[in-house]
């Protein structure tokens, strides 16, 4: 099994590896970007693409190396909470979050800013920063019978899109994936035909999805939308999807563009990872005037402070340098003590192959580069175990 498990995050780190050279590839057949800055031309040469290739591939080894590392030994300790009680919690949360997505609009993409009564304002200020796909995370690594696994999952995937997005399509299977991992490649090896098929169709369900999902942002029905679009398939998943899912365009415009990024950058405070740790913690009244991703769409000239790209890891480290050498130091110790962290915390959850839950969790992080990430995540586990506690001792009470 532990064998198995290495091949998965191995096999997981090469994809995004792949996803850097197909964009590669992309840039080098039509002369310009992908992803977030699609149909920007591109300037470089090839000399110069092979480095930003090599470069946006190198956490993904660092990663698999601090994978393999914890993955030696087994964790020594684990939270007491009782997985029950979260399954208790996430039913109790995936109600009340659908409920004031549906009710009051609360969390949906591109819609306007809620209104809804003070006490229940309070609460989904605390319960917003608690993501219903953090507890199913949980819940898909536990022993629960894969028919319940699979019912969260559902129910997960249900309420992203009733929020108008799909960021839990791609990370939320591959946790499941490995939760359950040794009847998933028994399925492949007997039934080799279907998974081609399924993976040969899967562009074509993506597509839908997202013309979906447009199609509410931008309050419009699916025919009118898709009459606007007019992408073609090979656009739309080596443009716009394998664009999203890799950092290579993004490094890319950084170092085409070095004028443009060594001025924006003197704008950055000096340890402004503690201002975005202070705006996921304490609110938007707290969000940073300028910071990396901010710098990053803020080049095409989108001032909106409700859009911001990714820089990933490397583009980080590359504007942090242009602001002084003193804040490139500062983001690599904080940054591995981040990763490090992930991986204790991981290790604390009653769940199975806890190093390898961590290990996805910070692929998706590193593959982006965001600081926000991190701490939202090290928020949502101290207001999940406050929450759990408070539950357990409620429960106790009304027991007695």
């Amino acid at each position: 099994m532990n064998l198995l498990l290495r091949k998965y995050i191995r096999a997981l780190c090469l994809l995004f590896v792949c996803f850097n050279i197909l964009s590669f590839i992309y840039v080098l057949i039509y002369d310009r970007f992908n992803g977030d800055y699609i149909a920007l031309p591109c300037k470089l040469n090839i000399y110069e693409l092979v480095f930003v290739l090599f470069v946006s591939s190198i956490p993904f080894y660092f990663l698999y190396k601090l994978y393999l590392y914890f993955s030696k030994y087994e964790p020594r300790k684990k939270l007491n909470i009782k997985i029950s009680h979260i399954k208790q919690v996430f039913i109790l949360l995936a109600i009340w979050q659908i409920f004031v997505t549906i009710y009051w609009g609360v969390g949906k993409m591109e819609n306007e800013v809620y209104s809804a009564p003070l006490i229940a304002t309070a609460i989904i200020v605390i319960t917003n920063r608690i993501p219903l796909s953090f507890l199913c995370n949980i819940l898909l690594l536990s022993n629960y019978p894969k028919i319940l696994r699979l019912s969260f999952l559902a129910v997960t995937l249900f309420e992203t899109i009733l929020k108008n997005s799909l960021g839990n399509f791609f990370l939320l299977p591959l946790i499941y994936v490995l939760g359950d991992i040794a009847a998933v490649v028994k399925f492949i090896r007997k039934h080799f035909m279907i998974a081609i098929i399924v993976v040969l169709l899967s562009p074509t369900i993506v597509s839908s999805l997202y013309t979906i999902r447009d199609a509410r942002r931008n309050s419009m029905n699916i025919e009118e939308f898709q009459e606007l679009q007019n992408v073609t398939w090979d656009e739309f998943l080596f443009g716009k999807l394998v664009g999203r899912l890799s950092s290579f365009s993004n490094l890319a415009v950084i170092i085409q563009n070095p004028d443009y990024f060594r001025a924006a950058a003197p704008q950055l405070n000096i340890f402004y990872p503690i201002n975005l740790a202070l705006w996921v913690v304490l609110g938007n009244h707290f969000r940073p005037e300028c910071y990396p991703e901010k710098i990053m769409v803020s080049f095409l000239g989108d001032p909106s402070d409700d859009v911001s790209f990714m820089a990933g890891l490397p583009g980080l480290l590359i504007i942090s340098y242009y602001k002084s050498f003193s804040t490139l130091l500062f983001v690599v110790i904080l940054y591995s003590i981040l990763c490090i962290s992930i991986f204790k915390i991981c290790r604390l959850f009653p769940i199975n192959h806890s190093n390898e839950f961590a290990a996805i969790i910070l692929l998706i992080m590193i593959f982006s580069g965001t600081f926000t990430s991190f701490f939202s995540f090290i928020l949502s586990f101290v207001l999940f175990v406050i929450i759990i506690k408070i539950y357990k001792f409620l429960t106790q009470i009304a027991c007695k």
